[in-house]
């Protein structure tokens, strides 16, 4: 028995080292250190928001307490910004990056521009899921849903990459809406201003963005109101709670398996990343600080005073959710090429 606990002692002590001669040598490597976090959106929208709150609190839960930096690369989706963290980045825990998870579609389908494999990336974790919601201005007369469905003309989506697209080509290709998806506006904040011009009707993104950027058009009235008119995922949210879900209006038994597999990318939203090859110690470091920073009370105050979501999803939770993506059917892939592309 005394022998047993000795052991049991013993194996407490060996973990208590381990666990301290990593921090310690991680505050070594990390003090007085830069840590760029590179965001693959433009500023100002739903991504960048949350990147730099988390980055304005990470940094104290990494031993050393490095200071972080936001660079954001926009463009193609957050490809842009993948392919320089897969190829360019140098892996030595220095250099991480807020991605949108749809690049996990994009190489399902192939997609050209991909120039690295989204298994190989080194994850961090992410701070929320997804939850895509579709919203239509005050000013086009139309309210809901029914009202969209019934419309006579083209209403015109405002979108940029990735989600907002997508969503606006699920609605005129799975739903049958009237809805003419207008590319080439800069993320979300472009697609804000358009509708505040009366440019685009309506648009498709995430509702725990929308929530946070564009408030101020929520609570507006009249003409100027932005009314959100579709979603998926409950939420007990009293603007959007009792809404239709995509789920329910997708009627096709083929075009409901190609959004099932879409869907998959929302259950790890706004991922973090390191390069392939990172050494394991500093992944597992940043794994940590990001999950403290997720769970520390300073911050989850502020992320509740500023409308953010948080549910964290831990890196392996990622790794599954891209296998399982990853292995979407062949026919749901041909369903998926109308909306996503080749």
């Amino acid at each position: 028995m005394i022998q047993k606990i000795l052991v049991n002692v013993a194996i407490t002590a060996g973990l208590i080292f381990t666990v301290v001669g990593s921090e310690a040598r991680a505050a070594e490597f990390y003090k007085g250190k830069t840590i760029k976090l590179i965001v693959g959106t433009n500023p100002g929208g739903g991504y960048d928001t949350y990147a730099r709150v988390i980055a304005k609190h990470m940094g104290r839960n990494i031993p050393g307490n490095p200071s972080i930096i936001v660079q954001n690369i926009p463009g193609a989706g957050s490809l842009i910004a993948a392919n320089y963290l897969y190829n360019v980045s140098k892996p030595n825990g220095l250099t991480m990056a807020m991605l949108i998870s749809g690049i996990v579609m994009e190489q399902v389908m192939g997609a050209r521009a991909m120039k690295f494999d989204v298994q190989k990336f080194q994850w961090i974790g992410a701070p929320t899921v997804g939850q895509p919601a579709c919203v239509i201005m005050g000013f086009t007369g139309l309210k809901t849903l029914d009202d969209i469905m019934k419309s006579k003309k083209k209403i015109n989506f405002g979108a940029a990459g990735s989600s907002t697209r997508e969503q606006a080509r699920i609605l005129r290709d799975f739903v049958g809406a009237p809805v003419n998806p207008v590319l080439g506006y800069g993320g979300t904040s472009g697609i804000r201003a358009a509708l505040e011009r009366r440019e685009a009707d309506g648009a498709c993104w995430q509702w725990v963005s929308m929530k946070i950027t564009a408030r101020h058009m929520l609570d507006a009235k009249g003409d100027n109101k932005m009314i959100p008119f579709l979603i998926q995922g409950k939420s007990s949210d009293p603007e959007v709670k009792g809404l239709p879900q995509y789920m329910d209006i997708i009627k096709g038994k083929e075009e409901r398996a190609a959004f099932r597999a879409w869907l998959g990318q929302y259950l790890f939203f706004r991922p973090f990343a390191l390069p392939p090859k990172t050494p394991k110690d500093r992944v597992n470091t940043l794994r940590k600080a990001f999950k403290d920073t997720l769970e520390d009370p300073k911050f989850l105050a502020l992320a509740k005073k500023t409308k953010m979501d948080i549910n964290y999803v831990p890196a392996p939770q990622i790794d599954k959710n891209i296998k399982v993506i990853l292995s979407t059917p062949q026919s749901a892939k041909a369903k998926l090429k109308t909306i996503i592309g080749n």
